[in-house]
């Protein structure tokens, strides 16, 4: 994917993840973005949305 290691230093910067959580993360974003398909952008907006509804996050800077 063109855009993979740009998209991961910037959620690198905001996720105090693990590289390779921040990886896999990263590429299951660009796939659904850059899938191919008829529907519409709501359409995709809701798809994406209902797939993270379903995990719990825990977004603290540990430092």
């Amino acid at each position: 994917m063109k855009y993979i290691s740009e998209f991961r230093e910037i959620l690198d910067k905001e996720l105090s993840w693990q590289k390779s959580r921040i990886d896999c993360f990263a590429q299951m974003l660009l796939a659904l973005f850059m899938v191919r398909s008829d529907a519409l952008i709501e359409s995709r907006y809701k798809r994406v949305n209902d797939f993270f509804q379903a995990f719990t996050y825990f977004f603290q800077n540990q430092y």
